[in-house]
């Protein structure tokens, strides 16, 4: 029986499961069976809505100002957890005893906590840690050459594929700010998933409903503070060799033999894996004229705006290349060509930031990676958006 990954709470269930069995997550459409991201509200092959995920229940508040805690829980979980933490505070009352004033001042028998969205306890004194620890702890994981990532140590502590994906994410992020870039191109991120194999709906659905944890718009990907504090955590995780994993790159070569029998979404990801991992064999045009003597050269007419994103230079390199010189052929190679005419630094993984830039704003058509062009929306984007200097 093959399994599939609970977008919600990461459980391995059936693939003939319509909801989790554990947390009720609806996680395949009522008429298709088409399989459904964790933030969807609609399905995205039928467009059947999705009218509920889970029972609808009143939340309860637990308090305990001890040292001031804080939780909030539905009837159903409410009735479980209460009176275990009843117990758990009593019997911290009878270890620190009730009177506070027992306590010395310089005492901090209770460290404060945070809650992060996966349910997962960060304790902020095991997370301050100082920059060249840091910087010496992430290049452990990760090395920066020419431009392209990659990834050095791959056991990252994960509890499943999801979790990895998420828990790489958070490290990339980390590797980058450490060095002093605190917002990246969502390629980036998306590029090295990509390559390990585990970007997928799972992991898309996870990450969008990070938002407390990342700030995302057009020019890239940042912290907010609790995911900088949760990157510090699995980076300790890491690097401490008492903390032990579930899942790492190699489950991926286990389920290499039930390749045949995996769902068309599996093999869709699977596709846009071997794609943008063929990426890296992309080479220059040896005849493609950027110079022409009847018209604009490709470095005029980029100087024209001021591009600060991929979104944008991928734009604006197919643009010139399909609407100025009028050409019917452009690929990879060809957008790679313009990068390297530029002097630009070429995105880690160029396939999936070409499509990135078609999914994330619509501005070239990717259906033909041989053949990209660029539609009305693309064309409006040059004429009115994009910024000139």
């Amino acid at each position: 029986m093959n399994k599939i990954e609970c977008p919600n709470c990461s459980k391995d269930i059936s693939d003939k499961a319509i909801f989790c069995g554990r947390c009720k997550t609806q996680v395949k459409c009522l008429d298709c069976k088409e399989l459904l991201s964790l933030d969807d509200i609609c399905c995205e092959v039928c467009g059947k809505d999705i009218k509920s995920r889970s029972e609808p229940s009143s939340m309860n508040r637990i308090v305990y100002d001890g040292k001031k805690f804080e939780a909030e829980f539905t009837d159903t979980v409410g009735k479980d957890v209460t009176e275990t933490f009843g117990k758990i505070f009593m019997a911290n009352q009878k270890k620190l005893g009730t009177n506070s004033a027992q306590t010395s001042n310089n005492e901090d028998p209770i460290s404060e906590s945070i809650i992060d969205i996966v349910g997962e306890e960060i304790k902020e004194e095991n997370t301050q840690v100082t920059n060249q620890s840091n910087q010496e702890g992430i290049d452990f994981i990760f090395r920066d050459k020419n431009g392209k990532l990659d990834l050095l140590e791959t056991d990252l502590k994960a509890s499943g594929k999801t979790n990895y994906a998420m828990r790489l994410t958070y490290l990339i992020v980390l590797f980058y700010k450490e060095k002093g870039k605190d917002k990246i191109d969502k390629s980036t991120i998306n590029g090295l998933l990509s390559y390990c194999g585990v970007y997928d709906g799972n992991y898309r659905g996870a990450f969008s409903n990070a938002k407390a944890h990342f700030m995302v718009d057009s020019e890239g990907v940042e912290f907010r503070r609790p995911g900088l504090i949760q990157a510090n955590k699995y980076l300790q995780d890491v690097l401490n060799d008492k903390v032990t994993g579930k899942w790492d790159l190699s489950n991926l070569k286990s389920s290499s033999s039930t390749k045949n029998k995996t769902t068309a979404r599996d093999n869709k990801e699977e596709k846009r894996s071997k794609n943008s991992s063929s990426s890296q064999k992309i080479k220059l045009v040896k005849d493609l004229n950027l110079y022409p003597n009847n018209n604009r050269s490709l470095k005029d007419f980029y100087g024209e705006f001021d591009a600060k994103t991929n979104y944008e230079r991928n734009l604006l390199i197919v643009y010139y290349l399909t609407k100025v010189l009028g050409n019917t052929e452009c690929g990879l190679d060809h957008v790679y060509t313009c990068y390297k005419e530029l002097g630009l630094r070429i995105p880690t993984a160029l396939y999936q930031s070409l499509k990135d830039t078609e999914k994330d704003k619509g501005w070239i058509d990717t259906k033909d990676i041989n053949k990209i062009s660029v539609p009305t929306k693309g064309e409006n984007a040059i004429s009115h958006d994009l910024k000139r200097k």
